[in-house]
């Protein structure tokens, strides 16, 4: 019964067609569009690859600043323990280079993120005026 309904419906719909000349412009168009996406997701892969370089570079670069003082971050974290209760200060004492390299990792990190972050956006707003 709903299967007649359906075949009625859809013997019913004949749809225009258009002109040859209206077919070529919308084609045209969408193929204009499809090219203009392709080159702004290439570029925004330029961009991306350029910041996640520079990000890279800022990171490994904090890591070695930052590992070149980690004698003075052990000294700073054991003299911290000091002024702590004893049950963390056995605790801090016993894993203050553990405590030193996560610090220096997280470090690195955050400088990383943040660089990729002033980077993308700076390139965007370049990018922006370029236009």
């Amino acid at each position: 019964m709903e299967d007649d309904k359906i075949k009625d419906l859809f013997g019913n719909f004949n749809p225009g067609l258009s002109d040859e000349f209206q077919f070529m412009k919308r084609l045209e168009r969408s193929m204009d569009a499809v090219e203009i996406v392709r080159r702004q997701n290439l570029a925004m892969r330029h961009r991306s690859r350029k910041a996640l370089c520079i990000a890279a570079i800022a990171g490994f670069a904090a890591g070695i600043i930052f590992a070149l003082f980690m004698p003075v971050l052990w000294t700073w974290i054991q003299s911290i323990s000091i002024n702590i209760p004893h049950v963390a200060t056995d605790i801090v004492s016993a894993n203050y280079r553990v405590i030193g390299w996560t610090l220096l990792a997280a470090f690195s990190i955050v400088i990383s993120l943040n660089t990729y972050d002033i980077v993308m956006s700076h390139s965007a707003v370049d990018h922006l005026k370029d236009k």
